[in-house]
Parts: C-alpha cells; sequence; structure tokens
C-alpha cells in the first residue's frame, strides 16, 4: 500500500493541533510532512509553489475557511485530495466539504493512528488510481497523433491541411514557421525493440518532467518526433536545449540496459525552419530519408539535418581510392596503415555516403581475397555490411587482414586493467563510462582503444564472457534461467534468451537438455 510517498500540507489556525499532527510519524504511513498553513489564504499561496498530495485542514479558520479553502482547490489543483479536520459541531460542513469533493474527515482530538493511516492509504489509492488513468489517456492520445503523423508521412493517405487539421484536433497545433527534431537510437537491429520501450518511457517521463514544453510521436521503433512548443528562434538555445533531452536519455538508457549486447547511441536532427504549409511534406521526407547516423563519428549528436548530410561518391574519386588501394594489395602492413590513417581521413574529408565507402571496400576486400589468400569463392562480410561507424568498418577489414599472422600481442595497461574489472564484476549493471572512470580514461578513448585491442566492443567483450560464464551454470549449475540470467548481469529474461539463442543456436532450456 505504501508505495508512493505522499507529500502532506497541515491546514489548521489553532498551534496545539499542528503541533500534534506535526508528532506524528508520517514515514511509517508512507507520507513526509511539506509544510504548514494558519489558514485557506496561506495554504494556497504553498500550493503555488508545491502542490501536495494531500492538504489536512480544518473547517473553521480566519480569512479563509475549509469550505472555501477545498472549494478552491478544487478548481485550481484537482489532483489534490482534501481530508477535513472537523468538531462535532462541525459534521454539516464536512458533509458540504465531501459533496466538494474532499476525501473524508477526521474528527479533532478523538482522532487515531490507525484512522489517520486508513484515510491515507484511502488518498494512495485514489491518486494511483487518477494517475493510471491520465496516463492511459495520455497513451491513448499519443497512439492518436502517431497514427495521423505516420499515415501523413509514410501512407501519404492525408493531405496537408488534413494532417493539420487532424493533429490539430488530436492536441498539437502547428503554428508556421517552426521548427521539429528527430530522435534516433544507433544500435544493433536485433536490440531496437529493446531499446524502444525504455526509450517510449523515459520520452514520457521527460515530457511530463519539462511540463510538455515538447510532444513526442513514434515514427518506428528507434525513431520518434519532437514538436516543439515555442521553439526559441535562436538555433544555439534550441540545440542545448535538444543536448539536455539527448543527455538525459543517453545517461539513463545505459543504466537502465546496460546489458545492450551492442553500442548504443543517440543522434537528434534538428529540421529547417518550416516557413509554411506547403514546405511541411518536403522537410519530413528530408528527415524521414536521412540514415547512417554518426557514421562518422566527428559529428555532433545533435546538429541541423545538413550536418547528416553526405556527398556521392563520383567515378574518378572511386578510381582514385581503388588504385591506391590495389597498389598496396600484397604489402599487409602498409596497407593497414594506410586504412587506419589515410583512408579515414580521406572518407571522412568528403564524407562521401557510407552504403557507397562500403560498396569499394566490399569489392577491394573480394579482389585482394582472391588473389592473396586464393579463395575462389569469398563470401559477403555481413559484419562489414553492417557496421554502423567508419571505424567499425575499418577495423572489421584491418582484422580480417592480420588474421592467423601469428603476431603475439600484449594489450596496454588500460585494457588489462579494464577486461579484469569486468570479469570479475560480470554479475553487475557494469557500464563503459563506470569501467573507464576506474582506469582513468575517458569513456571514448577507453572504447576505440578497446576495439583495436580486443577486436571487439566493449559490450560485444563483456556479452562474449557472460554467455561463457552462462553456458558453465548451466552445464554445472542447479540454478533455474532467470538465476543464471542474473547471476551473470542481465535483469531480462527475455533478452537473456534472444542473445543465448543467438550466441549458441539454442534456448537455454534446450542447451541445458542436451
Amino acid at each position: 500500500m505504501q508505495s508512493q510517498m505522499l507529500s502532506v500540507l497541515i491546514v489548521d489556525d489553532e498551534v496545539p493541533i499542528r503541533e500534534e499532527l506535526r508528532l506524528v510519524n508520517w514515514a511509517s504511513h508512507g507520507a513526509v510532512l511539506v509544510g504548514e498553513a494558519e489558514n485557506g489564504e496561506e495554504a494556497l499561496d504553498f500550493c503555488t509553489e508545491f502542490v501536495p498530495d494531500v492538504v489536512i485542514t480544518d473547517i473553521t479558520m480566519p480569512k479563509m475557511d475549509g469550505i472555501q479553502l477545498a472549494h478552491m482547490l478544487k478548481s485550481q489543483f484537482p489532483e489534490v485530495q482534501i481530508i477535513m479536520l472537523t468538531a462535532y459541531s462541525d459534521f454539516r460542513y464536512a458533509k458540504e466539504a465531501i459533496k466538494l469533493g474532499a476525501l473524508d474527515y477526521l474528527v479533532k482530538v478523538l482522532w487515531r493512528e490507525e484512522e489517520l493511516a486508513s484515510v491515507l492509504n484511502k488518498a494512495r489509492e485514489v491518486i494511483i488510481r487518477e494517475q493510471l488513468h491520465k496516463k492511459n489517456s495520455r497513451d491513448q492520445l499519443r497512439f492518436q497523433q502517431s497514427d495521423i503523423f505516420n499515415q501523413y508521412l509514410h501512407a501519404g493517405s492525408l493531405t496537408t491541411n488534413q494532417f493539420i487539421s487532424e493533429m490539430e484536433s488530436a492536441g498539437i497545433l502547428l503554428s508556421f514557421p517552426f521548427r521539429m527534431a528527430k530522435l534516433v537510437v544507433r544500435v544493433a537491429l536485433e536490440d531496437v525493440l529493446f531499446l524502444d520501450r525504455a526509450l517510449q518511457k523515459l520520452l514520457s517521463e521527460l515530457e511530463q518532467m519539462q511540463k510538455q514544453r515538447f510532444i513526442w510521436l513514434l515514427s518506428k521503433p528507434g525513431e520518434y518526433y519532437l514538436f516543439l512548443k515555442d521553439p526559441s528562434n535562436d538555433l544555439s538555445i534550441l540545440t542545448k536545449q535538444l543536448e539536455d533531452i539527448r543527455f538525459f536519455l543517453q545517461n539513463e538508457i545505459l543504466q537502465q540496459v546496460s546489458y545492450i549486447n551492442s553500442e548504443v547511441d543517440l543522434f537528434v536532427l534538428i529540421s529547417h525552419s518550416v516557413l509554411e504549409e506547403k514546405e511541411l511534406l518536403s522537410s519530413l521526407k528530408e528527415m524521414n530519408h536521412c540514415s547512417h547516423y554518426g557514421f562518422y563519428e566527428i559529428q555532433q549528436k545533435v546538429a541541423l539535418i545538413d550536418q547528416f548530410a553526405f556527398h556521392s561518391l563520383t567515378n574518378e574519386k572511386a578510381r582514385e581510392i581503388e588504385k591506391e588501394l590495389k597498389a598496396l594489395l600484397y604489402n599487409r602492413k602498409k596497407l593497414t596503415d594506410f586504412l587506419q590513417r589515410d583512408f579515414y581521413d580521406w572518407c571522412t574529408k568528403n564524407r562521401f555516403r557510407p552504403d557507397e565507402i562500403k560498396g569499394i571496400v566490399a569489392k577491394w576486400r573480394m579482389d585482394w581475397m582472391k588473389e592473396v589468400k586464393g579463395i575462389a569463392e569469398v563470401e559477403v562480410s555481413q559484419e562489414l555490411a553492417e557496421a554502423t561507424s567508419l571505424s567499425k568498418m575499418i577495423h572489421v577489414l584491418t582484422r580480417e587482414l592480420n588474421t592467423n599472422d601469428n603476431i603475439e600481442y600484449k594489450h596496454r595497461f588500460e585494457i588489462r586493467k579494464a577486461i579484469d574489472i569486468i570479469e570479475k564484476n560480470l554479475g553487475d549493471q557494469l557500464t563503459l563510462s563506470a569501467v573507464s572512470e576506474e582506469v582513468g580514461l575517458s569513456p571514448n578513448y577507453l572504447s576505440r582503444l578497446f576495439r583495436e585491442e580486443t577486436g571487439k566492443s566493449f559490450n560485444e567483450f563483456m556479452t562474449d564472457l557472460r554467455m561463457e560464464k552462462a553456458i558453465h551454470l548451466l552445464k554445472h549449475s542447479n540454478l533455474k534461467v532467470y538465476e543464471v540470467a542474473e547471476e551473470i548481469g542481465i535483469p531480462s529474461y527475455r533478452y537473456f534468451s534472444v542473445l543465448f539463442r543467438k550466441w549458441t543456436g539454442l534456448t537455454p532450456k534446450d542447451f541445458r537438455k542436451r
């Protein structure tokens, strides 16, 4: 019953009554006393600064009595639950207050702790029920808004005028000129759905925390559009607001789903100013077609959509880089250095479309495998095709170039220390930022070093260790599957089962039955 802590305001002009209530062990009732007032006017002033969950008020008071206060509270702060303090002579007033919306009453001097506990629990039940109703109503409204939005953008079943009219009916007024933003999560495809639910919850919480300064809509799992109320014309101010939103979401999501196998990153695209109705659809489509977020890591995480645009790779530029790659075909060391430095700089400077860069690399890889390694039938590298960043793509390629070279390699101290921390704390909710703090490096630098020296991302390395330990526990312990998941630091049984099956080809239960 006491899962939700209640904030309580006492209102009474009699000092002894306030002192008596002040001595109550409020914490034992799942409540906290947040203030006192001598009359209704003081109570209303208090509520304009901080709205309590419960107001316990006397009926007969100077300046503004309890009946007037109850009327004003229900008018201005309808979510507040009111409990009246009454003397025998005030019973008829108490009944009037209950008609106005007061929840219950206590008889002065005669009330007992059990009665107070009972009315507080009654208030808690009403508050939780109303919160749930509001949440369901908001969720239904958001579903309606998102459906209208997707009909317009994706299905093309609404004209611009129809879209604007229906959005207004659903509570979103588009007043030109305005800007909108698109929040995108970059993560492995198989992890998007696990993150989507957590992100939707966080966005809703943030929307309420910021008193609905923005409204978010779902485009598809992992992509969300933000409609900002009264967005600043100053782009630097708007960018700062969106950076704060991104920072909050990024930190919370990394804490809540630290067990996710793939690396998680969030990007926010800001639209150009939409000056009039006829520009709306083209502006939305421009944002919708933008992809490959963060492929070039030097990108800002929050920026105008222009920053996420790429240049097409001309035939002349393609031939130029193909010639340089071919010249180094048989010199593995120089080739590795070229890819990690010159090729990286060339791609970053020119910002070519990632799919075109991957096409050149895939073709060159095929030639290299045939000519140097003598492999007639070369399979397409799925890992190369799915690389989410330029660094990742180059790493996949150079790792393949240097496979089976029998080079003895010793990790640098910070990486050895990070690995030791991971191995010793595998059952905890480890994050890159927490480990980087332990080893004295920035998260970004540790992430890059980790991939360079282990051949895997931080999350991939940790997942491999977790799966190895899970296999051991399933073979050599009587722990239930969900207990195995918790033991290796993955609190989501469903996610553990999906990950384990991907890693071994079997569900945990089937693996144990073998």
